[in-house]
């Protein structure tokens, strides 16, 4: 897909048309939206055509899921050693909160 250069352990979940598109680059975790298979970029409010999740290492791939109900939320799983941290977003990836922590 074209944009997501210096992503790494990308990851993607598509949800009623939309293709989420999830990866690291310089230890945060980004989540971007396309309609197009990657030809275009959906934007946020701000212009911008990503958005930070949080921090997660290089070397670890991030988990992203489209929820049909609980608000149809956006959830995203990091790996933060030694818990698993998971984002919600309840405005399709627009802003993101931690939710809670799972401990490996």
């Amino acid at each position: 897909m074209a944009g997501t250069a210096g992503w790494r352990q990308p990851g993607v979940v598509e949800r009623d048309g939309i293709l989420y598109v999830v990866g690291e680059r310089d230890g945060t975790c980004y989540v971007r939206r396309t309609a197009d298979y990657g030809k275009t970029w959906l934007k946020y409010s701000d212009d911008s055509i990503e958005k930070a999740i949080g921090p997660v290492p290089g070397d670890q791939r991030a988990g992203l899921v489209k929820l049909v109900g609980q608000g149809r939320a956006l959830v995203a799983l990091l790996p933060q050693w030694p818990d698993i941290v998971v984002y919600v977003s309840f405005d399709d990836g627009e802003t993101w909160s931690e939710e809670s922590r799972i401990r490996t």
